[in-house]
């Protein structure tokens, strides 16, 4: 998929899933963050793993479609392969719903990557959004550059 094409516009419920959805750092430093989440407790947790910015993402279950399991850690598999062939560090991540309704996704926490990275890599394994915490910026999502919101 390019970037010229169009990819479906997620529902308003799964805009405000994401939203509403913990990002847990599983090593490391382990950490727990919010989309809207800024301040000195981002930017102290940043300087404890030595990066400027790190990267939430997950190759599971494409544009938000169910996907068997062997599929998904499959797909796991190839973009760590990603990862560890861009040099980038990296660390356990996963997304989890506070209510329980759905398990947590596993995900990884990619330091320092760059947005052309994170954009490519969206496209690639076909994911709506990421998660960014950037130095003094905060913890948002990066949408898919398909996506018109």
């Amino acid at each position: 998929m390019t970037v010229e094409q169009q990819i479906p516009r997620p529902a308003a419920a799964l805009r405000q899933s994401y939203e509403a959805t913990l990002f847990e750092v599983l090593e490391a430093a382990p950490a727990v963050f919010r989309i809207g989440d800024g301040g000195t407790c981002i930017d102290a947790w940043l300087a404890s793993v030595g990066a400027r910015s790190a990267c939430i993402i997950t190759a599971w279950n494409p544009f938000s479609a169910s996907t068997l399991p062997e599929q998904n850690h499959a797909r796991q598999q190839r973009l760590l392969a990603s990862i560890e062939a861009a040099s980038l560090r990296w660390l356990p991540a996963q997304g989890r719903d506070p209510s329980g309704e759905w398990p947590p996704e596993p995900s990884l926490c990619v330091l320092d990557m760059d947005e052309h990275q994170i954009d490519a890599w969206l496209q690639e394994f076909e994911q709506y959004a990421a998660v960014v915490l950037i130095h003094f910026e905060g913890c948002h999502l990066r949408w898919h550059p398909g996506v018109t919101l």
